[in-house]
C-alpha cells in the first residue's frame, strides 16, 4: 500500500493530499469477510492552502505574515469579540465593518501576502 493508495484529490489545492489522523486497514475476502484488521496513526504534513478572501480568520491567523497585516484591522475588538470572528470568511469583514476594514483595503492585504514569500 503506497501513500497514493490513502490519497484524494484536494480541488483546493489542485493536487493529491492526504488527510493525517487514525485509520483502519482491513484484508479480507470481502467486506463481509475480514480476516485481519489493523489501527494506526497516519502522519501527514501540515497544509497549508492558499489565503484568499474566502479564507477564515482563524486560517489567516495560522500565517505570521498574513495576520501581522490583518490583525491591526480587528484590534478595536476586545479580546472576547474576536472569537465570534474567527470561523467567518476574512470578505464578510467589510460588509459588517466597514467602518474598520474596507474592500479595497482587503484586496491590497491580499496582494501583498501573495507577494509574501512565506504566505502561500
Amino acid at each position: 500500500m503506497t501513500r497514493r493508495d490513502l490519497s484524494f484529490w484536494d480541488v483546493r489545492t489542485h493536487s493529491w493530499s492526504v488527510e493525517p489522523g487514525r485509520i483502519r486497514v482491513e484484508i479480507g475476502a470481502s467486506a463481509e469477510d475480514i480476516k485481519l484488521g489493523l489501527e494506526t496513526d497516519l502522519p501527514a504534513p501540515p497544509q497549508h492552502l492558499p489565503l484568499t478572501e474566502w479564507s477564515t480568520v482563524t486560517e489567516w491567523r495560522r500565517h505570521p505574515a498574513a495576520w501581522e497585516k490583518l490583525e491591526p484591522f480587528l484590534a478595536s475588538f476586545g479580546k472576547e469579540s474576536k472569537f465570534f470572528l474567527l470561523d467567518l470568511p476574512v470578505c464578510k469583514l467589510p460588509l459588517m465593518f466597514e467602518d474598520t476594514l474596507t474592500f479595497d483595503q482587503l484586496a491590497e492585504l491580499l496582494a501583498e501576502i501573495r507577494t509574501t514569500p512565506s504566505v502561500p
